[in-house]
Formats: C-alpha cells, sequence, structure tokens
C-alpha cells in the first residue's frame, strides 16, 4: 500500500490505520467521539495527502474547465475557490472537486479514488495548449480543522492568515520552513472553520 509522506510521523504518534483506496491512512489516535469534540471545540490536524492536486495551464485554461467541469469558471476571481464537479459525457457526476484561481494557473483537488480517472478524463479533453501537471505525489496535504485553526497557524506563519476570507487560497510562508510550493487554502469539509496547507 502507498504511504504518505507523514507516515512514520503518525506512526510515532500512535495513529491507527486503516486501508483507504489502495493507501495505508491513519484514521484516528484515541476515538472518534473525542476526535469529532476536539474539531468542533479546538482545532484537528488530518493528514489528506492521498487526495489528487493538478495545476491546469494555458491560454485556453478557463475554456477547457468550463467544458470538463460543472460551473462557470469564468467568473473565478483570483485567489478564490469553487467547488464543482467532473461530469461525463451523459452530464453525470464522475468527481467531485475543488478549483482554486492562482494568477494564471487552476489548482484542482480530487477524490483519492477518482485520481487515475480524473486524470485520464483531463487528458483526453485538453487541447494542445493546456498544460496539465499532477503534484500529487510531490507534495503533503493537511486539513486543520476547528475554531482554533487561525490562532495555531497563525502562531507559525509569517503569512498574514487572519484576513483570508472564506474559500480562498494564498502563498504561505511557515517560519523555519523552506518549501518549493506552499499554499493555504481556507476550505475544508468538516463544517467547521479551517484550512488546507498544500507543502
Amino acid at each position: 500500500m502507498k504511504r504518505t509522506p507523514l507516515y512514520d510521523e503518525n506512526k510515532k504518534l500512535g495513529a491507527k490505520f486503516t486501508e483507504f483506496c489502495g493507501w495505508e491512512m491513519p484514521v484516528q489516535y484515541t476515538s472518534i467521539i473525542d476526535e469529532h469534540n476536539a474539531v468542533r471545540t479546538n482545532a484537528g490536524v488530518f493528514d489528506t495527502s492521498h487526495m489528487g492536486t493538478f495545476i491546469v495551464k494555458g491560454e485556453t485554461a478557463e475554456k477547457f474547465l468550463n467544458y470538463v467541469s460543472l460551473g462557470n469558471m469564468s467568473v473565478l476571481a483570483d485567489k478564490k475557490a469553487r467547488y464543482s464537479m467532473f461530469l461525463n459525457e451523459d452530464g453525470g457526476i464522475k468527481d467531485d472537486i475543488i478549483v482554486y484561481k492562482f494568477g494564471s494557473e487552476y489548482m484542482i483537488v480530487v477524490n483519492a479514488e477518482n485520481l487515475n480517472k480524473d486524470s485520464q478524463w483531463l487528458n483526453k479533453h485538453k487541447s494542445t495548449d493546456i498544460q496539465i501537471e499532477n503534484i500529487s505525489g510531490d507534495i503533503s496535504l493537511l486539513a486543520i480543522q476547528g475554531p482554533k485553526a487561525i490562532s495555531i497557524l497563525q502562531s507559525i506563519a509569517d503569512t498574514n492568515i487572519t484576513s483570508m476570507k472564506y474559500f480562498t487560497i494564498s502563498e504561505l510562508k511557515l517560519r523555519g520552513i523552506e518549501a518549493n510550493f506552499c499554499r493555504i487554502a481556507r476550505t475544508g469539509y468538516t463544517g467547521e472553520d479551517g484550512f488546507e496547507i498544500f507543502i
């Protein structure tokens, strides 16, 4: 099975693991109720590095994404995010995704179990000016969720994240950490405020 870059750290900290889509994933440390309450009252960190991340560039990237996904990417402002879906030829749902616009490129996060299918879908429909880079294996993806996520993250970040709005993305500079690629999005799946770090 595949392992995330943080596998050893999760193991050292006593995580319980389970198989998910060919990955050996940390599923919990203590109990579901304890961890649920921690995210609702404090903060929780989720290793979601198994998810897929693509960078899409090119002169017609916006038109291309309008074709392969649901939603009008033409009105997506820079450094904003949009929940969307990849649709098949019959209009059925292939996968639910989040699309981030970052300057002249788009970053797309897809579900782990659909990574290969989504890659094939994108490459099947791209024109010659479109570049698609699968960066999934080159980054870690961490979700930090809960009411205290912002204060915890701001205490270790040089970037001002307190002014970030929901469903936005920014470059991130973490104190004492040099990274070739580091972005932060104010997104997540828990229903609590929180962030996702791509590093």
